[in-house]
């Protein structure tokens, strides 16, 4: 192995044509753009076939070499020590068409001195939750050459038109000024968790444009679409899918029935705010969170003091005060954590039976516009009960998205901020490798197989 293979190896340069020479790493230091670059002497030679003008084949001499240029080509095969290769381009000229070209290498494009290593690396730091200018500075690059990597992965990016899953996740997030409302729409794979893509827009003109382009036979196969209780989309849905079931999330039904009992808690609190004695107002600010807090995880055994108690309590001495407040409170209180505890064990049976019950009995307003809001949508909660299919990975996707909104304070493009998102989601793996069964009671079925 030669001088000139050994520095090759270590620089990570395939391209044979070019070469070293002892004392090539002697070079002294150049600054750019306030950066140090360690400097390698190289040239770049070889006999070219044809050419690239006129076509006109390399015989007997009919391409002649013509000097060479030198050129600085960035390379950095490592992000701690960037370096600077005055890399001599062999030039030729054709005597066929008197027109003159230059020796061209896989180590870097034509008229470029980025070399395509260094555009690897802002690739991989593309797929990390950082802002632009911190990968410019990280890579020994500038901003607009971030910016130009990030939209080379356009076409490899661009989503499929033709095929659809046979689970779907609906949601919508905030996302840049130049969307229609400053919101967009996110749909994933209800199954794999992989997100398909996001839309400018959340109107139903906009997504219904974007489905139909789908044909309807791929559309005919989606059989669960999973979604929060955005009245609008089920109709939408019932239009583009026509086969498909709606699974309304289960969190945001807990959600509705919790801010409910919130919302009363707060009318309850504040008739006692006038009175002389603030003692159970304070009570009801303060301990807001154990009302929310499931009936069945209450601490009943535990006995601790309190500040606004006398005496030792327990979390469900202190809830059962709070209920013997307000009789309507107690009413909802109960009648609520009923239907959440059918939610969460995924009783089909408990939330019909409840859902009857209710029509029994009176409720303050806020209480009752939450139970006719289940009862409208209780065919879609049903599902939910049924299928273990949820929203919540979309829900931690937004998250990802809103991360990277931040770090890069903020978005113009919306386009650049949709390609940076897919980007890094596909790059995380943000799929489901353990699917989990399609129905509850098959889930069911292979734990108790497990365990037996």
């Amino acid at each position: 192995m030669t001088y000139s293979d050994d520095i090759r190896k270590l620089l990570e340069i395939t391209d044979p044509n070019i070469t070293f020479i002892e004392g090539c790493l002697d070079q002294d230091a150049i600054t750019l753009n306030g950066v140090l670059y360690k400097t390698v002497s190289a040239t770049l030679s070889y006999d070219p076939v044809a050419c690239p003008c006129c076509h006109q084949k390399n015989i007997n001499n009919s391409i002649l070499k013509h000097g060479f240029k030198q050129v600085k080509v960035k390379y950095a095969c490592s992000l701690a020590c960037p370096k600077l290769i005055l890399l001599k381009k062999q030039r030729f000229i054709c005597k066929a068409c008197k027109k003159t070209f230059m020796a061209q290498t896989n180590l870097v494009e034509p008229n470029c001195q980025i070399s395509n290593l260094q555009k690897q690396l802002v690739k991989e730091q593309l797929r990390l939750v950082q802002s632009a200018s911190l990968i410019a500075k990280n890579t020994y690059v500038s901003i607009s050459t971030v910016v130009r990597v990030l939209d080379s992965l356009e076409k490899q990016m661009k989503p499929q038109t033709n095929t659809l899953p046979t689970t779907l996740s609906f949601d919508e997030l905030r996302t840049t000024k130049s969307c229609k409302a400053e919101m967009s729409f996110i749909y994933a794979n209800a199954s794999t968790h992989q997100v398909l893509d996001l839309l400018d827009s959340r109107q139903q003109a906009d997504i219904k444009k974007h489905f139909f382009r789908f044909p309807l036979d791929a559309r005919r196969q989606v059989e669960w679409i999973t979604m929060d209780m955005n009245l609008p989309f089920i109709s939408m849905i019932k239009t583009l899918f026509p086969c498909a079931k709606i699974v309304i999330d289960r969190f945001h039904i807990i959600q509705l029935l919790n801010r409910a009992l919130n919302n009363l808690r707060i009318q309850v609190m504040n008739q006692y705010k006038k009175k002389p004695s603030k003692c159970d107002y304070n009570k009801l600010k303060k301990l807001w969170k154990l009302l929310l807090k499931n009936r069945e995880d209450l601490d009943f055994e535990n006995y601790q003091t309190h500040r606004l108690f006398d005496g030792l309590v327990t979390e469900k001495m202190m809830v059962e005060y709070l209920l013997s407040l307000d009789i309507g409170l107690r009413n909802a209180y109960e009648k609520i954590n009923d239907f959440k505890y059918a939610i969460m064990t995924h009783d089909v049976e408990l939330f019909h039976y409840e859902l009857q019950e209710i029509k029994k009995y009176s409720y303050r307003q806020v209480i009752r516009t939450a139970f006719n809001t289940i009862t409208r949508y209780q065919e879609y909660i049903t599902n939910a009960l049924t299928v273990t299919l949820s929203n919540g990975h979309l829900e931690a996707t937004n998250n990802i998205i809103k991360t990277i909104k931040r770090t890069g304070h903020g978005y113009t493009n919306f386009r650049r901020l949709r390609l940076r998102a897919r980007y890094i989601l596909l790059s995380k793996n943000c799929t489901n490798q353990d699917y989990r069964p399609l129905y509850f009671s098959q889930e069911k079925e292979s734990k108790t197989e497990k365990t037996a």
